[in-house]
């Protein structure tokens, strides 16, 4: 039998849930600029600031 194709998994956990979310040209390329500097996704860059926010408000 064949192994089951898809999206590897990234940690232990499927990412199951999306967000969709809508910004302007200014931020998308405040975002872009922030990848390309820092070579993560969109994702783990949104992800990253929004634990940092989380730390500084606790």
């Amino acid at each position: 039998m064949a192994k089951k194709m898809g999206r590897p998994l990234k940690g232990n956990t499927k990412r199951e849930k999306r967000l969709t979310i809508r910004v302007t040209e200014d931020e998308f390329r405040l975002i872009d600029d922030v990848t390309k500097k820092t070579g993560l996704s969109k994702t783990e860059t949104v992800l990253k600031a929004v634990k940092l926010l989380d730390e500084t408000l606790r």
